[in-house]
């Protein structure tokens, strides 16, 4: 990010770059820092969720400061997009204009959708007003590239910008209005050769988008939460697993010379769930909490840890925070002969 900032800044600020590459440094940087501006949004409001649900407490100041940065770094992202667009119009490059604008429509849509994702999640009572007037901004703004890239016969943009207006459709509810859409631009795309026009026309016709993808993200994590499941099971790789761990440290406010214990942490989830789906969904393990209620002790060593059957409520005696050794030793005592032992993996497949 900060290589590409470099960049833009040397061509703006060059006496020998001609305004048509100028304004093109500017949409390329636009389109770049409001993915990650939307990204830092979401990021800061699910993690100010996993900490509503865990009940750790992080001091409200400093998730009142994360949150306003994320908000503030939008609103400045929306700022750079109009002075753009003006600029534009200014220099008289209305092919920019339709530029800026179409990135302007696409950065605020996915932040629309994304908070309406989280809002969902979080059981939050959605205002369908607010969303429509959102909707109906992000139309308009497709509505005025559409116009220039229509005069200027630039079939790739109006393509681009039909499925921009078709996804929000979606979003307002207008379903067919939005499959109609993508259906009459498709064929355009298949002519044009873009794979990712082709991708998401087909994404809107079949009800795949990313809308469509976070709503069943979300009434699955609902499921989840319902169940109270989680399934670390996913974390395969050394990156995986140190990615989940950047996410605790950041939501939680854990200082980084913890890192070796949240990780031991996240090692232990994955291996518990793993033991529930191949050995025995009864088997658990309990880990002393005392360390997670204050910022000081959060993680500062590796808890004490204890396996039990939920089924018939067999505690192990050995308190140890090697979570496979106490899982062995209680297997070994009171699982071995145990007739109603059920597998995860097996109790799916005979429910479904």
């Amino acid at each position: 990010m900060h290589e590409i900032k470099e960049l833009k800044s040397k061509i703006i600020t060059s006496k020998n770059s001609p305004d048509s590459l100028k304004l093109g440094a500017r949409v390329k940087y636009l389109e770049i820092i409001g993915f990650n501006a939307v990204r830092e949004i979401i990021s800061e409001i699910f993690k100010a969720g996993a900490r509503k649900d865990s009940g750790i407490l992080v001091p409200l100041t400093e998730q009142s400061s994360d949150l306003k940065k994320a908000f503030d770094g939008f609103d400045d992202w929306n700022e750079e997009a109009t002075l753009l667009i003006q600029d534009a119009i200014n220099v008289g490059h209305p092919i920019f204009v339709a530029d800026a604008f179409s990135t302007k429509a696409f950065i605020n849509l996915r932040g629309l959708i994304s908070q309406i994702a989280f809002m969902q999640f979080q059981g939050l009572s959605l205002d369908q007003s607010a969303i429509q007037n959102y909707a109906l901004l992000i139309l308009d703004w497709c509505g005025k590239a559409q116009k220039i890239y229509k005069q200027a016969n630039m079939v790739e943009g109006e393509v681009r910008i039909q499925l921009i207006m078709a996804q929000a459709f979606e979003v307002k509810g207008q379903i067919e209005a939005a499959r109609n859409l993508a259906q009459g631009v498709l064929g355009k795309a298949k002519l044009l050769g873009y794979k990712r026009h082709i991708e998401t026309a087909n994404e809107v016709i079949s009800g795949k988008t990313l809308f469509s993808k976070h709503i069943q993200n979300v009434d699955e994590r609902l499921r989840q939460k319902q169940c109270n499941e989680y399934d670390p099971s996913a974390l395969e790789t050394e990156e995986d697993v140190q990615s989940f761990a950047n996410f605790m440290i950041e939501t939680y406010k854990i200082p980084e010379d913890r890192r070796k214990n949240v990780v031991t942490q996240v090692l232990c989830m994955r291996d518990e769930n793993r033991e529930k789906i191949q050995w025995c969904r009864h088997i658990k393990i309990h880990e002393d909490l005392t360390h997670t209620y204050s910022p000081i002790t959060f993680y500062a060593e590796d808890p004490n840890r204890r396996v039990f059957c939920s089924k018939f409520g067999y505690r192990g005696d050995k308190l140890s925070p090697d979570w496979i050794d106490i899982i062995k030793k209680f297997k070994e005592v009171y699982c071995s002969n145990c007739l109603d032992r059920e597998p995860g993996n097996v109790t799916a497949v005979q429910e479904s």
